[in-house]
C-alpha cells in the first residue's frame, strides 16, 4: 500500500516525472488507485470487516484520492511559503 501511495504522490508532484512515479499517465494513476482501493479493502477484510460493497469499494477510492490531494495541496502550500521565505 505504501508503494502504491508513494508513486501516486510523486505523480501528483511532477506527472511528468516517470522515474520517480513509474505512472506513464492519467490511466495509470487510476489503475494504482484502484488497486489500492482493492488492497484496502483486502485488508480490511482480514482484519474481520464484512465484505465490502461496490459503493463502499468506491468510497474506499474517494478516501484514498482525497488523501493525496490533502497532501499534494499541503506539500504546494509549504513549498511555496518556504520559497517566500527565502526572499525576504
Amino acid at each position: 500500500m505504501a508503494v502504491l501511495l508513494r508513486r501516486m504522490q510523486a505523480y501528483l508532484r511532477d506527472p511528468y516525472d516517470f522515474t520517480a512515479s513509474r505512472i506513464a499517465d492519467e490511466a495509470g494513476f487510476e489503475e494504482c488507485l484502484g488497486r489500492a482501493a482493492a488492497l484496502g479493502t483486502q485488508i480490511a477484510a482480514l482484519g474481520g470487516a464484512p465484505t465490502a460493497s461496490l459503493a463502499e469499494r468506491e468510497r474506499t477510492r474517494g478516501l484514498i484520492l482525497e488523501s493525496l490531494m490533502t497532501k499534494h495541496r499541503v506539500a504546494a502550500v509549504g513549498a511555496k511559503g518556504a520559497a517566500q521565505a527565502g526572499r525576504g
